[in-house]
């Protein structure tokens, strides 16, 4: 795997994961 691939994935697993925690954080706010 070229590394800009290998970046480009690990960027989206990063966006990923924020935007998981602000999901949950807006559903804890909710409750």
């Amino acid at each position: 795997m070229p590394p800009a691939k290998k970046r480009y994935f690990s960027e989206k697993n990063v966006a990923q994961s924020g935007a998981l925690s602000c999901f949950c954080a807006f559903n804890l706010m909710r409750n």
